[in-house]
């Protein structure tokens, strides 16, 4: 009984592990639930990876032993610390969020700029003596607009590609394997392992085996002659 309860919060926590990239996904903010991605694919991609993780979470299951069990737990939770550790990474290097009111928006841009573009905006818009390296991406935003299209304006789309990429790559593989690891262990702590049924009726009498009562027949009759 107290494993089945055990069980169901386990179900309940893999659910809203799953759920994370939906819930995310609009919330405003700096919690990071889901990596600011740009607008055009953020829904498609949040729904795929609530599918995606939700799945991985059924997958232990069928895993044949507790020690099995036991050992991909393991795996996954140094699996999903290393790619949540990327994913911080990645969100310090790669987001630049700008204050809107009470709440910031944010935003993820490329490490590459386009140079002749932001060196000709930085000429008309500062002094003369401003270096383009100087104005901070933060600056960038705060003066053109908080959106993905000054985002593609000032910097070039396989950055900003790349940089989306490993966000929603660490992301994924880190949630989806610690999904993972709560299968893991729900199968490591079931009393007993899945397995057949013992079948019943008895034992199927093979080719060439004689019933004991033919047997008894055959002896009785040997010891008449």
């Amino acid at each position: 009984m107290e494993f089945e309860k055990f069980k169901k919060h386990l179900r309940v926590l893999r659910y809203a592990i799953a759920a994370t990239p939906a819930i995310g996904a609009v919330l405003p903010g700096k919690l990071f639930l889901w990596p600011p991605l740009k607008q055009s694919v953020t829904n498609f991609a949040a729904g795929l990876s609530v599918a995606l993780i939700h799945a991985l979470g059924l997958i232990p299951s069928v895993i044949g032993s507790r020690r099995k069990a036991v050992t991909w737990l393991v795996a996954a939770l140094a699996v999903a610390t290393v790619s949540l550790v990327a994913y911080g990474t990645f969100v310090s290097s790669h987001v630049v969020c700008v204050q809107q009111g009470n709440v910031p928006r944010c935003l993820t841009v490329g490490s590459e700029r386009r140079t002749p573009y932001v060196k000709e905006w930085v000429k008309e818009n500062f002094p003369p003596d401003t270096k383009p390296e100087d104005v901070t991406d933060e600056t960038i935003l705060k003066n053109k607009g908080v959106s993905d299209s000054t985002v593609s304006m000032f910097f070039t789309e396989n950055s900003i590609f790349v940089a989306n990429l490993e966000l929603f790559f660490t992301y994924v593989l880190g949630v989806a394997s610690l999904n993972f690891a709560v299968g893991c262990l729900a199968r490591a702590t079931m009393p007993t392992g899945p397995g057949k049924k013992p079948k019943t009726g008895g034992t199927r009498k093979r080719k060439g085996d004689q019933d004991p009562e033919d047997e008894i027949l055959i002896h009785g009759a040997a010891q008449g002659e």
